[in-house]
């Protein structure tokens, strides 16, 4: 990932951080699951807080 946000840095936008990749490949992710899983739609805003994944031990 690392080497991708660098390339986009030098070919397109210095100003683009690790941090816009993330939001931007979540976020066509999500799209994606909408489209398979909600028929395109939108899934509606979720109450509360997600679910904590489980811990990794060492």
């Amino acid at each position: 990932m690392r080497a991708t946000v660098i390339g986009l840095q030098q070919a397109a936008d210095p100003s683009f951080t690790a941090s816009r990749f993330t939001e931007q490949a979540l976020l066509s992710w999500c799209q994606r699951m909408e489209a398979e899983y909600n028929e395109g739609e939108v899934w509606p805003e979720a109450e509360g807080r997600l679910r904590p994944g489980a811990r990794i031990n060492p």
